[in-house]
């Protein structure tokens, strides 16, 4: 359950916890595009060169927020 961050009590929005400084807050998401794995045209490129252009789209849609302001960033992929 993430850490503890949800209780019984909090989901259905039947009631409001106060702020703590390690609430999980989900500001924006993006992806890269899809193609065939092993086989499109991104078979040969790094995770990292995909994820970049990624995170700044993020950041871009969070109303260009301040990487400095970013305490931590959550990754995952399918394949």
């Amino acid at each position: 359950m993430l850490n503890g961050q949800f209780q019984a009590s909090t989901f259905n929005a039947r009631a409001v916890l106060p702020k703590s400084d390690n609430d999980v807050v989900i500001v924006s998401f993006a992806r890269t595009a899809m193609t065939r794995a092993k086989k499109g045209p991104q078979r040969n490129t790094a995770p990292e060169a995909m994820l970049a252009p990624v995170l700044k789209d993020v950041l871009k849609k969070a109303n260009n927020l301040d990487p400095k302001l970013v305490g931590e960033i959550c990754i995952g992929n399918v394949l």
